[in-house]
């Protein structure tokens, strides 16, 4: 399992894996050093095999990647920045840091380790307009929504050979979101939501299935799963 936004500090990790201890045995967290309660991210997972990364990303100063090798591919649990409300102040960091820092990234750990890639979360970017359910905020250039921010997304699959699981599957069925701005009360009830939580595999792994699970409740995303089918021994 991968979290995401746990805004957890180095000494708050242990009252926190106290809710998990009866579902997994392991754990890895990356905290944000630079700000409190801000940022991070976790790995749980029950692999007797599995191994933290050791191969870091440089550029990573907020706590927002940490990645696990397990036997058949390496699992990578990403946060990735927002470019930012309204002036869209951190866009230029996202789309020419950010961006191209974490797919150098990805291409490293398939070269050093010699596995596929899963990555997993919220990757602050709305693929298609098909993944919003207003496609006129477009127009607006709301943060992720940029055609930067989609150019870069694409890149990142193309030069990491990656899918969008859930679209490699289901590449025309719509109002499937994981996030609901429900600042007004009412956009997790209609469905006014968008998709911005991803997992993204190697093309060589074969994906039995990728679900939203639209009705766990308790934040403004809901989880996401990912089903693949065991590499032959």
């Amino acid at each position: 399992m991968c979290l995401n936004e746990t805004k957890v500090q180095e000494g708050e990790i242990d009252s926190v894996l106290k809710h998990f201890n009866d579902y997994f045995k392991y754990s890895q967290f990356k905290c944000c050093p630079v700000r409190k309660n801000y940022s991070g991210v976790a790995i749980l997972h029950n692999s007797d095999t599995a191994k933290e990364v050791e191969l870091a990303m440089p550029e990573d100063e907020e706590g927002r990647v940490t990645a696990c090798e397990f036997d058949d591919f390496v699992l990578v649990s990403c946060y990735t920045p927002h470019s930012g409300v309204g002036e869209l102040k951190r866009l230029d960091y996202r789309v020419e840091t950010w961006d191209r820092a974490f797919s150098k990234y990805i291409q490293q750990l398939k070269t050093s380790y010699r596995k596929d890639v899963v990555i997993c979360g919220d990757l602050n970017v709305i693929r298609h307009n098909s993944d919003i359910y207003n496609p006129k905020w477009v127009k607006e250039g709301r943060p992720g929504l940029t055609d930067r921010e989609r150019d870069s997304f694409e890149l990142l699959l193309e030069e990491c050979d990656l899918n969008d699981s859930f679209r490699k599957l289901y590449p025309l069925r719509q109002l499937v979101y994981s996030h609901w701005t429900d600042r007004c009360g009412v956009a997790r009830k209609n469905n006014w939501g968008s998709r911005m939580d991803y997992f993204l595999s190697s093309s060589s792994l074969s994906i039995v299935d990728c679900k939203y699970h639209a009705q766990i409740e308790g934040s403004d995303h809901c989880p996401v799963s990912l089903s693949l089918k065991p590499k032959q021994a």
